[in-house]
């Protein structure tokens, strides 16, 4: 069978408006290359700009070349008798069906692949299918781009590769797919079944070991991963690390290491007190290798005494990056792996979901799209996390309400496979949500010592792990069984009554709701009145005479197991408050609660479970002292060795950075006068905009960053890049976006002021300025709890939490020792005594002063010049 793999360039997207330019084609058969043909094509119009500057094609280039129809008659002896290739074949087929038609004649291929479609199916864990991204596949760098021969050849190589991937797969998957293709535009489907025949043909052996099924559906086996950690392996590695110093530790994994007394330091202290019943606290400043350190010393403690090291730390993506670092240790050391990493449960594949998505008929694009990649995916992945899949739109929508609607079922999830994993490896890796995570086997038993990196954030998962949440929707899916296919009018008018006490429910809380002040004022007794109003609903006798009562009968039981569960919550919960996305629609209002005290979570789970617990970050002090953060985590009265380091900076901030105070005397008080916007606007005007420098400005809320957005979209800054945070756009994706540039100005919230690096090139001024000192919302629920823990709230509680945070900021400036900038608070309540004190106490050593706009501006131009 020959294949015409064809691309165009055109100079717009209407087939019968707009002209090709250029014109692609290459043919294979049996899988290889065999003809090509390319040509640019004349054309009578001029090539729009946007095309010329995509394309790189003018109009000068299309001078002497020949028009489509005189090249007419050997495209189409090239693609008569062969299957049409095209990525985004629509698009190429209708522009060449026109412009034959335009010759009188008549061209349809009678088999037709789309591309796009099937490389989303066989390349599941791409995030883009653009073929610049898909070209890294083959091993090849697509550097011409939107030039048709070049598309057309990667679209073939990529095809030929794809084809020869899905031969290799078991004959029930191969089977699995050419269904899955049926739901699909176009003729893949068809291609599929030609090739499945020709395994033979092609040499190429179906692959069936290493691969596991159950109920119909085919994965891959990861036995071998766990066989990696077997007792001989680990004895290796327990050989080769024994004897390894610190520094040839270094060496062999940092090609540019250099060597510094307090990472040495800090390696010694933590290898010291990695003994039983002992806690330290360790402030690690930001450049000093702590990840490298602590990974050393729980390999050196393994192969000391056996005893294996959990580290947790904050995020997803901290994660991966900590597993990165161990996969490149484990390659620098030449060893089999010595790690496992756990995420939470939710984050894993669960076989039922994949059968339930799989057996729905839903003829949807995206779904037909899903299935197709979840058949591939599960014979490559070796994690299971769903991540991978880089699930989008609907897909990710479609995929979350299945997972939602899904009930736990007996059968094993990669999530168990890992937790297995875990028991037979050195060094596990997991999050803080896991560390509190009730199972039946907790991984306090799997591992004698705790490393938990970025701890000034575990009070805040322990209390989202302890919080729980009742909305109108969520007690309308509870009672909704009740009406899906109901035979009587007793089970409509049951559905009826139930859920008029649900709206009439959340209606009442919307009333209390318009009062700012009430949302922690909630009469629990009420909520719990119309808990058991729904129940005594279900319990009424009378529904035994229902026919099918025996179906109805396992329902209500299932409801009422669920109202009595939270009603109990709700009455013992030492705090509950209302929330709502949405103050003018009750149906937006929800009820939250904590079941359990965040404190007593964290000594439950973590205390009395290991043998040593080490909490490390580059911002646990307060005014130089560990006093918030023992009493925050509840770390007083433990039967433990409590021990506790700050060590110096290793960025010299007394010669690349300074702090500059605003003492402009300009109110920051909500709500926030135009007088202070302004100031704000003119601040990054005058200090980032004018002179061109890379500016990170932080602001405590969203509507500040609009409201400054705004002001400068009047005054048409559109040749100065300003770029805003949204709440829909992941931080990550802005700072891609944004680092590469050589100036620009960022408008970011709270969410910036830790875990991200912001850059800027070495001949650009860089610029942090923190445009009011970083208090959390007093109308934030949850704050007002922990604030409530202390007899003064405000100087034991808020005022520290600030002062944490906003050390936290400061560190986004140098992030290693070649950066350089300036720090700018426009916050002139620096300026005071008790701000001054918690604010400024324990920054790095750097220069503080104070200036008016004015005098800032005069720097900035002395710099400048």
């Amino acid at each position: 069978m020959k294949f015409a793999f064809v691309d165009l360039e055109t100079t717009g997207q209407s087939h019968q408006d707009d002209d090709i330019i250029e014109l692609g084609i290459v043919i294979t058969e049996d899988l290889e290359i065999i003809d090509s043909f390319t040509s640019l094509i004349s054309i009578e119009k001029e090539i729009p700009v946007y095309i010329s500057s995509l394309t790189n094609i003018k109009d000068e280039d299309l001078i002497d070349q020949p028009s489509f129809q005189h090249i007419s008659n050997h495209v189409y002896e090239m693609l008569n008798d062969c299957t049409f290739v095209a990525h985004n074949a629509k698009f190429d087929l209708e522009f060449l069906k026109y412009a034959f038609l335009q010759c009188d004649i008549e061209f349809q291929p009678e088999l037709i692949v789309d591309t796009h479609d099937w490389f989303k199916m066989i390349y599941p864990t791409q995030s883009s299918y653009k073929l610049e991204n898909l070209s890294a596949i083959i091993g090849t760098k697509h550097t011409m781009a939107h030039r048709a021969f070049y598309d057309a050849k990667v679209t073939a190589e990529l095809f030929i590769h794809s084809i020869k991937k899905y031969m290799s797969f078991n004959f029930e998957s191969k089977k699995s797919l050419i269904d899955v293709a049926c739901g699909l535009n176009f003729d893949i489907n068809r291609i599929l079944t030609y090739f499945q025949t020709l395994n033979k043909t092609y040499q190429i052996s179906e692959v069936s070991s290493g691969i596991k099924e159950i109920n119909g559906i085919f994965f891959k086996d990861m036995m071998d991963e766990i066989s990696q950690l077997n007792k001989e392996n680990l004895n290796d590695i327990k050989h080769k690390v024994k004897d390894l110093s610190f520094e040839d530790f270094c060496k062999n994994v940092l090609k540019d290491y250099e060597h510094r007394e307090e990472q040495h330091a800090l390696q010694d202290y933590l290898l010291s007190h990695m003994k039983d019943k002992t806690i330290s606290i360790i402030e690690a400043p930001t450049a000093i290798g702590k990840t490298l350190t602590y990974i050393y010393n729980a390999l050196i403690k393994y192969s000391e005494t056996g005893e294996r090291t959990l580290i947790s730390t904050n995020t997803k993506l901290l994660q991966h990056e900590l597993q990165d670092l161990m996969i490149s240790i484990e390659n620098s050391l030449n060893v089999k792996s010595f790690h496992s990493m756990l995420m939470g449960r939710s984050n894993y594949i669960h076989l039922p979901i994949v059968r339930k998505i799989l057996n729905d008929d839903t003829l949807n694009y995206e779904v037909i799209i899903l299935k197709g990649k979840l058949i591939v995916w599960l014979l490559q992945t070796n994690t299971g996390l769903v991540s991978e899949l880089n699930l989008k739109g609907g897909a990710n929508i479609y995929y979350h309400s299945v997972l939602n609607d899904h009930h736990n079922s007996i059968h094993p999830s990669f999530y168990d496979f890992h937790k297995n994993k875990l028991k037979n490896s050195m060094i596990g890796i997991t999050n803080h949500s896991n560390l509190f995570v009730d199972e039946t086997e907790s991984l306090c038993e799997l591992y004698h010592h705790l490393i938990i990196d970025e701890s000034h954030h575990l009070l805040n998962v322990a209390t989202s792990n302890a919080h729980r949440q009742v909305s109108l929707p969520s007690l309308k899916k509870v009672i909704n069984p009740i009406q899906s296919g109901h035979t009587s009018n007793i089970e409509e008018k049951l559905y009826k009554t139930l859920d008029n006490v649900v709206h009439s429910l959340f209606k009442n809380l919307h009333k209390s709701l318009q009062n700012e002040k009430s949302s922690i004022d909630v009469d629990e007794l009420y909520i719990i009145h119309k808990l058991n109003q729904m129940q005594n609903i279900l319990n009424d006798e009378t529904l035994t005479n229902v026919p099918g009562f025996i179906f109805l009968d396992e329902i209500i039981s299932n409801i009422n197991a669920y109202l009595n569960q939270i009603e109990k919550q709700i009455f013992n919960s030492e705090f509950i408050y209302l929330n709502s996305d949405n103050k003018k629609y009750y149906e937006t209002v929800s009820i939250n609660y904590l079941v359990e005290s965040p404190k007593y979570i964290i000594k439950r789970k973590l205390f009395e479970q290991y043998k040593s617990i080490h909490f490390l970050s580059g911002t646990l002090q307060v005014n130089e002292s560990f006093s918030f953060f023992i009493q925050e985590i509840g770390l007083e009265n433990l039967d433990y060795s409590l021990n506790s380091i700050a060590f110096k900076d290793v960025i010299d901030y007394q010669n690349n950075a300074e702090l500059w105070v605003s003492n402009d005397q300009i109110s920051t008080s909500f709500p926030y006068s135009n007088e202070y916007i302004q100031h704000i606007v003119e601040c990054c005007y005058r200090l980032v905009v004018m002179p061109q420098n890379k500016g990170l400005a932080l602001f405590t809320n969203h509507q500040m960053i609009q409201e400054v957005k705004e002001y400068f979209e009047d005054i048409n800054m559109n040749q100065f890049p300003i770029i805003s945070q949204h709440k829909s756009i992941h931080n990550k994706r802005i700072l891609q976006k944004f680092n590469p540039l050589d100036y620009g100005l960022l408008l970011a919230s709270l969410s910036f002021y830790e875990g991200v690096n912001f850059k800027a090139p070495n001949n650009t001024q860089k610029i942090l300025l923190m445009t009011k000192l970083p208090f959390l919302s007093p109308n934030d629920p949850l704050s007002y709890y922990h604030s409530m823990q202390y007899d003064n709230p405000f100087i034991e509680y808020t005022l520290p939490k600030a002062s944490q945070r906003f050390r936290q900021g400061i560190g986004r400036l140098l992030r290693d020792g070649s950066d350089q900038g300036i720090i700018i608070c426009l916050d002139d309540r620096l300026t005071k005594g008790l701000y001054k004190k918690y604010f400024l106490n324990g920054l790095p050593n750097m220069d503080i002063k104070y200036y008016s706009l004015d005098e800032m501006d005069q720097q900035i131009n002395n710099m400048c010049d």
